[in-house]
Parts: C-alpha cells; structure tokens; sequence
C-alpha cells in the first residue's frame, strides 16, 4: 500500500515515541533495582572531612550506576589487626585490600577461604579485564584461581643508579673520562665514587643500603620466592638458596649473599660507604639533607623527582642497570580481593570495574572535590592544605593510571609506565607461588638468623662470620629449598611446561 507523506510522519512519529518510552521504561527499571551499597575497606589515613567527598561520590555512582559505596580506610599500622578481626568474626564488607606479604596477606587469607575465586565472575565484566593487562591476572592466580584483582600500577623491576648531577658535570669539567650512561654494573660507578671520596670529604659516595650485588637477575636467574632461584637456561629448574650456595660458585656466577656480602665489604673498605655502616640505626637526616652522592632504587617514569625528594632534594641523573623485568607474583603489592562471604558479590565487582575505568569517580575519591581540597593548575592537581581531605593513594584503590597528574610530577608519566609494564620481559614462572604453610617454622626461623647476620661483612672476621651464619641456616633453609623445589616441579607438571 502506498503510504502518504503524512503516514510517514505518523509513522516516524510514533517510533520515535516507542524509543522515548522506551527509555523511560529502561531508565525506570534501573532507578526501581534495590541500591545496594559496597563495603570497601582499605588502607589509607583518617580523613578529617571525608563527608561532602563521600556524598558527591555517591551521588554519581548512583546517577550512574545505581550503586552505593561505604568507603572505610585504617592506617598500616593497624589495618592487619582490623582485617583480621573483620574476617575471623565474619563482619560483613564487600571489598578489601591485600597484599602478598605485607598486609592483609593475600596467599594467609586464601588459605582461610576469606577470599572469592574471580574466575566464573570476571567474563561478566568486559571494561574490567579489558582495562588491565593479562599478565595482572595471572599474578594474582594462587592454587589455580584469581581472588584478587590487581591494582594496576608499576609491574616491573628495573633497578639503577642515581648519581648527583653537579658532580657528574663538575668530573666533566675536569675533563674525568667517566660515562655515568655506560654504567651497567655496579662497579662501573666506582670512578664516580672515588672521585668523591677524593675531593668531597663532606659526602658518603654511596647509600649502604644497595639491594644487591647480584647482574642477572631476570636476564639469568629467576626469583622463585624464598630467597631461591634457578638458572633460567636449566631445563630442570634447579633451585638454589642464596645463602647456602658454595662459596665459588657465588663468586662466579655473581649471585647470592656471600657474593653480595664481599662487595659490600669491599665498597666499606674503599671508603665508598659510611664508616659506621655497621651501627648506625637512623640515616633519614643524611638523606634530607643531601649527604649520600648517590644512591640505588627503582629506575621508572616519574621516579626520579621522587629519589630527589628523599636525598635533600639534590638534582641526578639516573642509569638502569636492569632491563624491566616482571616477576611471578609482582602485581600482588597492592590489590583488592572479594569478602568469600560477600552478601553483593556482582555489585562488588562492578565497584572494582568502575575504579577501574570511569576517571571522575575514581579522582573524586582519591583527591576530593576541585575548588575545595584541590586546585588544578595547568591540568595537574595541586593539595588545597587543610582542607579536610586528600586521599592521595591511587595505588591501593585500583589502576593508578587513571589518576590526575600532579603539579610535581612530569607529564606522559603514567602512557610510559604502562608501556614499559607491557614491553617488559615476563618470568617464565608467572603465575607460580610458593605456599610457606609447610614450612612457617623454618621461614620464620631463616628470617631470623637473617637479621641476626644482617651485617656479617663489615666484621673484622667477616669470613668466619659468614660460616657462622651458614651453619644457622643451613638446616632451615635446606628444608625451605626442597620444599620450594618441590612446588616448583608440580606448578611446572600442572601447567604442561616440564
């Protein structure tokens, strides 16, 4: 039938009012669910007038989503003792953090059963896993499934060198032929150390507190927790415990603590460390006020103000001496895992899938309102000082890339990270974690001696020393290793690499 022009309006008409009720009808439904609030606590400090921030967020998450947050923070120092007690008393929440050996531990609370497995929930959360890498995940697997889902944040090691940049131009001057770029090992730096040590008798060369002395981390040996490793070339991954391999092996492989130990001496002996190396108990006002020529930490974007910061604020220059590197169980620094008992599982995980994705809602919470607690100057955040509120901790909420930059910090900062987590080089064990149950005595009684033994090298019989500590730890960590090897050969078996 041959419809008339005015039909056809009827007709557009008409549909276009099916959609508009349509529509309503959507946006009815959505505004009649039941508004379900998610019990999130967290680690973070007391905010003094948390209140109107709490209410403008709930205020979007509920004009967008239909949900409510119960936003509960405590500080490190009793958050442990407060997760514990929640959990064991079985008071409700919905989401907490948790790491893998520093709060809430993470592989302790999984053990428990406090954690929900992920895995059937997350294909239901597209924008959530879409937004964080895979490699996330797959740190976070413990026992075959994920309970926890990463904070997004810096993923790999990289660590280097930072010299001070005054001295490195004033060797420069002098016509020193010595390339603070090419540094690629530790002992490369000592032309820069001497020359301090020579001519700047008001500095330390060097902070005492190196990480290690070992190169090949990551590029030759693989971390598998435990202080054991394995040389990644061996096809039957073979552990070995740093402390209790031999002597000369040590020394010509350049791994483990006796190797470590020596260099160190050596450094002290030079001069390069602090003569009191050995006692000294407090070194933050040497830092403050700029006393160490150089120091060693986490190479990254951004990373540099923050060392400068901490050593007086002195201007560096910095040196990677290792290539990004990601670790079996990295991403479990800072994550967000699902009360077992949560009444709101889904909601939870929309929470999660929200903080992950929708930027206004995530700075709202983490800075507060614009024009109340912070300013925007030239697009980054600065702190409006007493104003009641300044969370600031976009690691412990979820991925920190969604946070404003602020004033303080360089641009690009978060685009390179994220580049860098996903150019670097994966362990071959990613998603491998050693379970300490079967031994907590004997790791409990390793890290003891540890620290017994912390400073074995600056003794005056520093060999002797030695053996005394490898004597103590010998019986535990022998059992610690086998253990560990044992684990290690079945996460091989079960996931069809050996």
């Amino acid at each position: 039938m041959k419809q008339t022009k005015s039909s056809c309006l009827l007709l557009a008409a008409t549909a276009a009012m099916a959609v508009g009720i349509t529509a309503c009808q959507s946006k009815e439904t959505k505004s009649q669910e039941p508004l379900v609030t998610v019990n999130w606590v967290t680690l973070g400090d007391d905010q003094a007038n948390a209140a109107p921030v709490y209410a403008r967020v709930n205020e979007l998450l509920k004009e967008k989503y239909n949900l409510q947050l119960k936003f509960e923070t405590y500080p490190a120092g009793t958050y442990d003792e407060k997760m514990n007690m929640k959990i064991n008393s079985g008071e409700d929440f919905d989401l907490c953090f948790t790491t893998q050996n520093w709060l809430n531990k993470y592989p302790v609370q999984v053990a428990k059963g406090a954690f929900l497995a992920l895995d059937a929930y997350l294909e239901k959360y597209p924008a959530l896993t879409k937004a964080l890498p895979d490699f996330l995940f797959e740190q976070a697997r413990l026992n075959g499934s994920i309970y926890a889902i990463p904070n997004y944040q810096i993923s790999y090691s990289s660590w280097g060198f930072f010299f001070r940049q005054d001295i490195v131009e004033e060797m420069k001057q002098k016509g020193i032929s010595w390339d603070y770029t090419k540094v690629r090992k530790h002992w490369d730096a000592e032309p820069y150390w001497k020359y301090v040590k020579e001519n700047h008798p008001e500095l330390i060369p060097a902070d005492g507190n190196f990480y290690n002395f070992d190169y090949d981390l990551g590029t030759v040996f693989i971390n598998a927790e435990q202080n054991t490793m394995f040389n990644k070339n061996d096809p039957q991954h073979k552990l070995f415990q740093t402390a209790l391999l031999d002597k000369a092996k040590q020394m010509e492989w350049g791994v483990g603590e006796y190797h470590s130990g020596i260099n160190k001496r050596q450094m002290w002996e030079k001069g390069y460390f602090r003569k009191d190396i050995a006692t000294v108990k407090d070194e933050s006002a040497d830092k403050a006020s700029g006393r160490f020529a150089s120091a060693m930490g986490v190479v990254k974007p951004g990373g540099l103000a923050e060392v400068e910061k901490q050593y007086g604020n002195v201007k560096m220059v910095q040196v990677p001496i290792q290539k990004p590197f990601i670790e079996a169980t990295g991403a479990r620094s800072a994550m967000t895992a699902v009360n077992a008992r949560s009444k709101h599982p889904e909601q939870a995980l929309k929470m999660l899938e929200i903080m992950n994705t929708d930027k206004e809602i995530f700075n709202l919470l983490n800075f507060g309102i614009e024009g109340q607690n912070y300013e925007l100057v030239n697009g980054k955040v600065k702190k409006t000082e007493n104003s009641g509120y300044f969370y600031n901790s976009a690691w412990a909420l979820a991925n920190q890339f969604n946070a404003l930059l602020q004033t303080d910090q360089v641009d690009g900062i978060w685009e390179e990270t994220d580049r860098l987590n996903r150019e670097a080089e994966i362990t071959p064990i990613l998603g491998y974690s050693f379970n300490t149950e079967p031994v907590t005595t004997e790791i409990a009684a390793v890290s003891s001696i540890r620290k017994e033994f912390s400073k074995w090298m600056y003794e005056g019989d520093f060999e002797a020393k030695y053996d005394q500590y490898y004597a103590k730890m010998k019986k535990p960590g022998e059992t610690v290793l086998a253990e560990a090897q044992k684990q290690l050969d079945q996460w091989f078996a079960a996931n069809g690499k050996k």
